[in-house]
Parts: C-alpha cells; structure tokens; sequence
C-alpha cells in the first residue's frame, strides 16, 4: 500500500507539472477572454456616457463636491506577518499568469491542520524551478458548516478558482458547498484530521490550474 500510494503522488506531481508547462496556454485564452470583456465594458461605458451628457444639458450646474482622498498606501508585510502561512503573500517572482486565489474555510479545532495545508500547498506549488505558482489566500476563515455554506452561498468573487474547508462536515452540507462551487465552476476540496491526504492536495491543485480562472 505504501508503494501504491507513493506512486500515486509522483503521477500527480507529474500531471501537475504537465499542467504548469501548459500555463502559458491557458493564459492566453484567458487574455481573449478578457479583451473581449473589456470591449463589451468600453461599449457600456461610452453608452452611459454619452446618456450622461444629455442629462446633464438639460439640469442646471451642480457645484463640485468635496475632493475624495485617496486610498491610504498599501503597508509591506512585517517578517513575522511572512513567516505566519496564513497570511503569506506571493513572492513578487511569480507572475500573475501563475497565481490562483483560494478561499479556505476551516472549523475551530482545525487550525493547527490549516497552518500544515497552508505549508504544504506552498511547498508543492514553489518545488518547480521552472514553473513555479503560487496560492493566493483570498480568504481564512474560522467558520462551521453552516456558516462556510452562507459564506460560499454569498457569491464568491469571480476570480476564486477554488474553496478549501478544513473540518468535520455533515453529507448534506458537504453536498451543499460542493454543488455551490460546482455551479460556480470552481473546484472543492474538503478533508479533516482523518481524511487529511497529499494527494487529494495535490488533486485539488491539478484542479485549480486547469481552471482558467487568473489575475490579469
């Protein structure tokens, strides 16, 4: 059984260092994806626009509100912040292309294991010298079942590519978050203390690459 299972993690690394390799691809369609939004975005825009002027020709001058201020700068993360996997950022190596955003959801007796999946998922996905990635914490949360259902059942942002949850779930509600991210197109994955296995980690990471899901 060991061997068994060894090879089973040395396939899916091998299949997800294919996926990588193909990366640039995926990306590309991506792109068209996204100039083509951009196009049907513009053309709203001008539309609105030009709706605007004829507005305002017709309503008397208002007179100009107090300026915004803008955003406070974005602080760096002090060194104890990068060394916490929680809330680890990419290395400013990794290219956009290669980042996927992930929202992990963990139950209170879990935390301890969600710092071990944080860990592991960062050393899987930075072990390629060629094609290294990385996974965006869009989200970690202490939460039970019912609550990762409201979260999921919200609308997670349209550039998640996955759901992590982390804790004991009943089949209904795994059924429930799993037909969520289903209809969202975006993959599921859910283990626990005794579930907890590298190679669905590795199966779930397959997964979020293979998904055209990235930050442009």
């Amino acid at each position: 059984m060991p061997e068994e299972k060894g090879k089973n993690t040395e396939e899916l690394l091998e299949s997800l260092n294919v996926l990588l390799e193909k990366m640039p691809g995926l990306v590309k369609k991506a792109e068209d994806l996204q100039l083509s939004r951009r196009e049907l975005e513009k053309a709203k825009a001008e539309t609105m626009r030009s709706a605007g002027n004829k507005v305002r020709q017709t309503e008397p001058a208002e007179k100009s509100g107090t300026p915004v201020p803008p955003p406070p700068p974005v602080q760096r993360q002090n060194a104890e912040s990068r060394k916490d996997p929680v809330y680890r950022h990419s290395p400013e190596t990794i290219p956009p292309e290669n980042r996927r955003r992930v929202v992990f959801l963990y139950s209170a007796e879990n935390s301890k294991l969600m710092e071990k999946l944080l860990k592991e998922i960062d050393s899987v996905a930075l072990a390629s010298k060629e094609h290294p990635f990385f996974v965006n914490r869009a989200a970690v949360r202490k939460t039970d079942g019912n609550g990762a259902v409201q979260i999921a059942g919200k609308g997670l942002p349209s550039d998640i590519s996955g759901l992590v949850y982390l804790g004991r779930l009943s089949e209904e509600t795994e059924q429930s978050l799993s037909g969520i991210c289903r209809s969202g197109e975006i993959a599921f994955l859910h283990l626990d203390e005794i579930t907890y296995s590298r190679d669905y980690i590795l199966d779930f990471l397959i997964e979020i690459i293979a998904i055209e899901k990235v930050l442009l």
